[in-house]
């Protein structure tokens, strides 16, 4: 379980991811406050939305049921950016968080990489931007026009070793959509290629795992807005070269 203070001045709480890591859980949760940062919009537009403070905050626990509590008293992505959606990938042993820069800040959003420290307490270095989100195909291409990165999650394959990353965006006439890149290295730093579309009718913000059985699923939201937004799930192959959604 995880509760803020009623004085947090948070407004949203958004998009929780929970990962095992050395004997403890960590949540991973977007936090979005009233206040906002004080940097002008990038599109001096009426229907621009408000700069709030937003990131992804890191909670840790000894069971999956909680508490959680705060590793630090602020976001791991950095305190003047609008991040979300941070995920945990640990390769070759060193914990990685792979995250959003909101197109809201940015216009065309970005994913963005930062190393953590071997107990997720912090960060070491600086954030490095993946991809930007004009990489999906048929992404808008105005320069004032959003473009949307949301969710990433990274799958590595036991088949042939390749590394997955699935993530979000709005496409015209697609709606909200899942995409699947690839890592050519291999490796979390990329570069990171591909983007074709996985899932295209109106949901997202998708998670990989494996049923107590052993299969593979993707679990995701649609519709993308209103009451009947619900969890999905889909079976998934992976044949070492690609994901592929199974029939319903």
């Amino acid at each position: 379980m995880l509760t803020l203070p009623a004085d947090s001045g948070v407004a949203m709480v958004w998009a929780p991811e929970m990962h095992a890591y050395q004997g403890a859980y960590y949540l991973f949760v977007t936090l979005t406050f009233r206040d906002t940062l004080p940097v002008a919009r990038p599109v001096d537009a009426p229907h621009w939305p408000r700069m709030h403070r937003r990131g992804t905050w890191i909670y840790r626990a000894e069971s999956p049921a909680g508490p959680f509590k705060p590793l630090k008293n602020g976001p791991h992505t950095p305190a003047d950016w609008m991040a979300l959606d941070g995920t945990l990938y640990v390769e070759n042993g060193t914990p990685y968080m792979v995250f959003c820069h909101e197109w809201v800040q940015l216009i065309d959003g970005a994913m963005a990489l930062v190393e953590l420290t071997p107990d997720l307490s912090g960060t070491r270095g600086e954030p490095v931007r993946l991809f930007s989100a004009s990489a999906a195909p048929g992404a808008k291409r105005g320069a004032k026009e959003s473009k949307v990165t949301d969710g990433p999650f990274l799958y590595k394959s036991p088949q042939s070793g390749a590394l997955f990353m699935i993530w979000s965006t709005f496409i015209p006439g697609k709606e909200y959509c899942v995409l699947l890149a690839r890592s050519a290295s291999g490796r979390v730093a990329g570069p990171w290629t591909g983007h074709t579309p996985l899932y295209t009718t109106n949901g997202g913000h998708g998670m990989i795992f494996k049923t107590f059985e052993g299969r593979l699923r993707l679990a995701l939201h649609q519709p993308n807005t209103g009451p009947l937004e619900r969890l999905r799930l889909f079976g998934l192959t992976d044949d070492g070269d690609a994901l592929r959604l199974e029939s319903e």
